[in-house]
């Protein structure tokens, strides 16, 4: 299960719109961008620390994609925070 799919439920058990949806999927690839930026690192570098392709880190922080929660937690590991902080931007 992606981590903002297509149907996904918000926290009052009503249905995400697609729009809401769209926003969830491009608020984590913009914090995959901000954290990829801290740890001074390629969407190439990051793809090989998480084991993943270069292409898929792309479509993630384009929103194209919503990266998969085992997934996520692979890249929040390679970048030094963790998985609300790629979700929701939890910034120091």
């Amino acid at each position: 299960m992606a981590v903002c799919p297509k149907g996904n439920s918000r926290h009052d058990g009503e249905e995400m719109t697609k729009e809401e949806t769209q926003r969830a999927c491009m608020r984590i690839g913009d914090n995959i961008d901000r954290y990829l930026k801290r740890a001074g690192m390629t969407q190439r570098m990051l793809a090989a620390h998480a084991d993943i392709t270069e292409v898929s880190i792309s479509r993630y922080i384009s929103g194209d994609r919503a990266p998969r929660a085992t997934v996520l937690y692979r890249i929040s590991k390679a970048l030094n925070c963790t998985m609300e902080d790629l979700m929701y931007g939890v910034f120091d």
